[in-house]
């Protein structure tokens, strides 16, 4: 680890030291307890289980932002995508390519990609169930009661592939003995109408309540379509829930669960085409996007008091199955994208995870405590993907490897000239060329884990902690079959038209494999308390993202990838001061990532679908560090200010890769044997070359990860009698960063320049005399409307780019018994 790296760790923790031990906090009693008084005047203590254990959120050891019933009535989200840029090193983006698709990053630690046999990087756990994919980790926001996002590698609590972090969700659970329910409706921008209603009912006293709700949420499109003269991105959106609590004795009880999603909007799919220049909220897409997603999900939570020690159990089955359909290119063949002005897919997809958790914890001695657990977590995907693409390249520049004969047009060579008039031949097409991809992949993932907490003295604590796990996966792909386009047909197919895949030989399919991986990792925490208001604390973790196979791939001597681990180390401070008025955590952080795994497509000859994609593992580390403040403050009974704020940076080593693994090389092609005849000895191109060149990589900047970024909001409340009035306005923003990263890529990469949006909402609130309440209120998200890039896609000179949501505006009344 350099020193010039730590410099930053070491001041924030220096400065948390300082703050830690300044004047101005209430004084304790000679029990060492601070007043009552003086903390129900205070801030709201916040409670957390970053730990898997209920904690102060000033007392946990670990840089955690958590959102509380308060707090997500104020932010008014929809989904997770609007937590963006609320929280220090942390940004939420939706990617397209599959129905609720998370691009979460946490200190530049994250992933974009939409293959479910790609693992995310930082992990959502909602009531205890992980996510297994990108797919659905944009969840909304009916019925949430509480999100923490714990920054940094969570491995040894939460689990593998969470070297980023973790978003712990929770929902609103059953009460016993109470009748309640709460309703609303809200309408706004772009014709939105969205309904929610939850109600609460107690079966049998002090031992059986039901909770059902469900939420309904239209909207038209944000994309103008100039092709098909259409709206397109439109939210066509509704879940339902219901959860079942039973305490059959005072020591017992269990909850059951069930939910629902029912997605056919396509909101996120849509994109402006690259091609065209910068166009907000305007595709070309000729083929029409659709989405049809829908996902059950089933928990069971046992929690059994054992006096001493506490026994709880979480089982999760989730089924899900989405089909995409998809216009990548977003225009029409009338474009001069090169080399793919048309590619148009449909992505059918089956998921399914089972999980099941057991988790001891208790007090093993004096002062000592304790969890203990293990979990079984198993996924299975059945793929299909149809593919529809034309290519495009340049005649008169040899494209197509065409002889130069004098007059001759595209149509001499059986290709087609480009529709627009001016370019004609200059620029010629295939014919729509199909193919139908079939994948199955079963992951079966089992762990052993243990935390101990010592508290060594009235103001020392340490901890210790570890996990043991075993993974194997087991991939098999019939492969890439022929699939027959009608000239002129748009649309993607259903199916092969060949019972053969790719046609035949010397195709390399069918392909069964099977890979295992075992890992432990450790975590260590040392925690000081200053005061009883003020502590320091320093930690290091590991991290573990699971290897497996790409999706993607149709060369057999490439599917599979290692493993990537990661090594954090984290100094911090949370103090409260001014008889907790105010909140002040600092946090400075390293992490270094080793074999990080990215993901490149090369051309490829006689296997459809013309490309393969690979995902490879750098040989040299990449490293991120930097600082983190998040701050609350009273200022007084009627406004309070709420800041956080994150400075990270990062560097990647240079290494080396065979071309033969990349899209180019020093001639600017890829080392295949059409490209690169003579070093290859044979076909297929799996077979060893004699001498691909090595290309140099790495040394760039990762992706999603800006220098900075801030949030400020400032909340007004005053009552009036039986109302109430809140106001709160905030303003967040990044400094530049890259889409795409160049971490590993050597590549260019699209930039986003710094930006900063503000959102408001203002309320007023009946609080009635029998304890009902009647509340209106007015958001507005993006209100300086601005303009600014969340997704890209770059395909030669085509492609697309995906626009951050629009300025809406809304007005919800909501009644509450």
């Amino acid at each position: 680890m350099q020193a010039s790296k730590l410099l930053g760790v070491f001041a924030a923790s220096a400065i948390a030291v300082v703050l830690g031990g300044s004047a101005g906090a209430a004084e304790p009693d000679k029990q060492g307890t601070v007043p009552a008084a003086s903390k129900t005047a205070g801030i709201e203590e916040i409670i957390v289980t970053s730990r898997r254990e209920e904690e102060s959120i000033q007392d946990v050891p670990i840089a955690v932002s958590a959102f509380t019933p308060k707090d997500l009535e104020r932010i008014a989200p929809y989904t997770l995508v609007d937590m963006d840029g609320l929280m220090p090193n942390v940004v939420i983006n939706q990617q397209t390519a599959g129905p609720s698709m998370g691009a979460i990053f946490i200190r530049g630690i994250g992933t974009a990609d939409v293959e479910k046999t790609t693992p995310p990087q930082v992990g959502v756990v909602v009531d205890g169930i992980f996510q297994g994919t990108n797919t659905g980790q944009i969840i909304d926001m009916f019925d949430i009661e509480q999100i923490e996002v714990n920054r940094g590698p969570q491995g040894v609590l939460y689990g593998k592939n969470t070297t980023g972090g973790t978003i712990v969700v929770r929902r609103s659970q059953p009460v016993f003995n109470e009748l309640k329910y709460k309703v609303s409706a809200e309408g706004g921008d772009f014709n939105e109408q969205l309904y929610k209603a939850k109600v609460n009912v107690p079966l049998i006293d002090d031992k059986l309540a039901l909770k059902i709700g469900g939420m309904s949420s239209q909207r038209d499109g944000v994309y103008r379509n100039t092709t098909r003269q259409t709206d397109d991105g439109n939210i066509d959106y509704k879940t339902a829930t219901a959860a079942l609590k039973w305490q059959p004795v005072d020591e017992l009880t269990a909850t059951l669960s069930y939910d629902n999603i029912d997605d056919t909007g396509n909101f996120g799919i849509p994109n402006d085409p690259i091609v065209n220049g910068n166009n907000p909220w305007k595709t070309q897409a000729n083929l029409k996007q659709t989405i049809k997603y829908n996902v059950d999900t089933w928990g069971l939570n046992v929690q059994w008091d054992l006096g001493g020690a506490t026994l709880e159990s979480i089982t999760g089955y989730v089924d899900s199955k989405d089909i995409v359909q998809q216009d990548f290119d977003n225009s029409t063949l009338a474009t001069i994208a090169i080399p793919l002005p048309q590619l148009h897919t449909l992505r059918n997809q089956n998921f399914s995870q089972t999980s099941e958790e057991l988790r001891l914890s208790g007090e093993l001695i004096k002062n000592v405590t304790y969890t203990v657990g293990a979990l079984y977590f198993n996924t299975n995907l059945d793929f299909g993907q149809g593919t529809n693409q034309v290519l495009q390249l340049p005649y008169g520049a040899g494209g197509f490897g065409l002889p130069p004969i004098p007059g001759a047009t595209c149509e001499t060579f059986g290709l087609h000239s480009n529709p627009i008039p001016g370019v004609g031949s200059a620029l010629c097409q295939t014919n729509g060329i199909g193919s139908w991809q079939v994948t199955n992949q079963q992951d079966l993932s089992k762990s052993l884990y243990g935390s101990i907490n010592y508290q060594l003295t009235d103001r020392l604590q340490l901890t210790g902690g570890l996990r043991r796990i075993q993974q194997n996966i087991s991939f098999s792909t019939e492969g890439f079959y022929p699939a027959t386009i009608p000239a002129g047909s748009i649309q993607p197919p259903h199916g092969p038209s060949s019972t053969l895949p790719c046609g035949g030989p010397p195709c390399p399919f069918p392909i069964d494999s099977n890979n295992d991986w075992n890992k432990t990792i450790a975590e260590a925490t040392v925690t000081f308390n200053v005061t009883d208001m003020n502590m320091v604390y320093a930690r290091y973790a590991q991290g573990f993202r699971s290897g497996g196979y790409s999706n993607r791939g149709n060369d057999p001597a490439f599917l599979s990838f290692s493993p990537e681990t990661a090594d954090a180390y984290e100094i911090g401070s949370k103090n409260e001061f001014f008889d907790h008025k105010l909140q002040l955590n600092l946090t400075g952080f390293y992490t270094q990532i080793h074999d990080v795994q990215f993901g490149t497509v090369v051309t490829t000859t006689g296997v459809p679908p013309g490309t393969n994609t690979i995902v490879n593992n750098s040989s040299g580390d990449v490293e991120t560090f930097g600082f983190e403040m998040q701050s609350t403050w009273l200022i007084n009974d009627l406004f309070s200010l709420i800041a956080t704020y994150g400075y990270q940076d990062n560097k990647s080593d240079k290494f080396s890769l065979s071309s033969q693994r990349l899209p180019f090389n020093p001639g600017g092609s890829a080392c295949n044997p059409v490209n690169n005849p003579g070093l290859f000895p044979a076909f297929p191109p799996s077979k060893t070359p004699n001498n691909c060149p090595s290309i140099e990589l790495g040394g760039g900047d990762f992706a999603r990860a800006p220098k900075y970024n801030y949030s400020v909001t400032g909340v007004y409340t005053q009552d009036f009698g039986p109302y109430s009035v809140s106001l709160n306005v905030t303003s967040h923003g990044v400094d530049d960063y890259f889409i795409n990263g160049r971490a590993t890529s050597g590549g260019a990469s699209v930039e986003q320049k710094a930006y900063s949006l503000v959102d408001a909402r203002a309320a007023v609130q009946w609080n009635m005399n029998d304890g009902n309440l009647l509340r209106l209120s007015l958001v507005g998200k993006n209100l300086n409307e601005k303009e600014y890039i969340q997704e890209d896609l770059p395909l030669g000179n085509g492609g697309f780019t995906g626009w951050g949501p629009p300025r809406t505006i809304a007005l919800e009344l909501l009644y509450q018994h």
